[in-house]
């Protein structure tokens, strides 16, 4: 994704906090802009603009580049479980299957050359799907092994994001201004959904730029460059603009009911109530003005972040995120009792045919139990199985953060 150069000036309204926490921390900074950061296996795993895939195994606090047989070093999007890692650059689709030790070319059935400028990637159920600017969304059924092209119904190519909820697919436009559009047939067919998506103002016949798309409860939420935070309660049907103080935002991402965006130049802006006031969370990023945030990653204990000053910062998710409790009545999970008994119970508010994955992570970020194709509405945590101390747990599906939450073993 091109990076557009832009003039901003900061207007603060009586409804915007600039009130922040003490929360970023730099880590080790890396040799070009950092694109996307995942996380798999108690490993943290960067794209970078320019010099390839870094990795960290402690944490974030170094990281070190990981480019065994990779032919192209302008990375975009890394997805990342388990062993699989699928890679998207500025021109191909690369794979690895031993955590990044060593990379190989997929290219079966995509187009090659500049036409696979990859934008985003996302497992749904054992499928993976990859958006492109220039050459509209791919999918492969065989991890990797071969790309078809899902393009019916886009006027044009340039896919900027994918988002996967339940039945329902979305993406976004980068450059062309044909705005978000929806799938109900796992992207055989797209409909354009843009009713109340705010147009360019340097061109009224063109929608703006939608850079990212998430959820949150019943809400979606979609970034944008030029238009500000949209909110959609009926499923994508339609869309209201949200008051966030920038309009232009790389990335919205929630890691549980919080909402934090990543602005163009002006750092990390936050929401608890479902994007209808924010406050500024800056403190340890430097100034506001010098710093661009495209992506936010959670592992563990912590919330990762990064942009194209080259470097990465990293807070505890309790700086973040509003409290446990909270979260549990909002998300409808819930660990009971908690601190854990002998036995203790996560109530996972999933459909009944949805299978996900959940994770726990130590206090250091470590993960330290896996288990995938879940399917039941409780999980059952045991005492014996734990040392003293803070877990977070993950529940995720279709490649997506679903649930977030924390327990205490006493």
């Amino acid at each position: 994704m091109k990076r557009k150069m832009l003039f901003h000036v900061l207007i603060i309204l009586p409804w915007f906090s600039l009130s922040a926490y003490s929360q970023w921390v730099t880590l080790d900074s890396i040799a070009s802009s950092v694109e996307h950061i995942s996380t798999s296996g108690g490993k943290l795993y960067v794209c970078s603009a320019t010099t390839g895939v870094y990795i960290s195994t402690d944490s974030g606090s170094t990281w070190n580049p990981s480019n065994n047989c990779l032919t192209n070093l302008s990375t975009r999007r890394i997805l990342a479980r388990d062993s699989l890692l699928v890679l998207g650059t500025n021109s191909a689709i690369f794979k690895s299957i031993d955590y990044g030790a060593t990379w190989a070319l997929s290219f079966t059935g995509t187009p090659p050359g500049t036409g696979c400028n990859v934008s985003d990637i996302i497992f749904r159920g054992d499928s993976i799907l990859a958006a492109t600017n220039g050459s509209g969304i791919f999918c492969s059924l065989d991890f990797c092994q071969t790309w078809f092209p899902l393009n019916n119904g886009f006027p044009d190519l340039n896919r900027s994001c994918l988002f996967s909820d339940g039945s329902r697919l979305f993406t976004g436009t980068w450059t062309a201004g044909s705005g978000i559009f929806c799938s109900d047939d796992n992207g055989a067919t797209w409909i354009p959904k843009n009713n109340g998506v705010p147009m360019m103002w340097s061109n009224p016949e063109k929608y703006v730029d939608i850079t990212s798309i998430t959820k949150v409860n019943q809400s979606l939420f979609a970034s944008s460059f030029g238009g500000n935070v949209l909110k959609s309660e009926d499923n994508g049907e339609s869309w209201t603009i949200l008051n966030n103080p920038n309009n232009y935002e790389w990335i919205i991402w929630s890691p549980g009911y919080t909402l934090l965006c990543g602005h163009n130049g002006v750092g990390v802006s936050r929401s608890d109530d479902l994007g209808n006031t924010w406050i500024y969370q800056n403190e340890g990023l430097g100034p506001p003005y010098d710093i661009d945030i495209c992506t936010f990653c959670l592992m563990g204990s912590y919330i990762y972040a990064g942009g194209w000053n080259r470097k990465i910062f990293r807070c505890p998710v309790s700086e973040i995120t509003t409290s446990i409790r909270e979260n549990e009545i909002k998300t409808g999970t819930r660990v009971y009792p908690n601190p854990i008994s002998e036995y203790s119970t996560i109530v996972v508010p999933v459909s009944k045919n949805e299978k996900y994955r959940f994770e726990v992570f130590n206090d250091g970020g470590i993960c330290i139990k896996n288990l995938s194709g879940l399917n039941p509405v409780q999980l059952t945590l045991r005492k014996s199985d734990y040392q003293k101390g803070i877990y977070f747990f993950r529940i995720t599906g279709s490649g997506q953060d679903l649930f977030n939450g924390k327990f205490i073993v006493d």
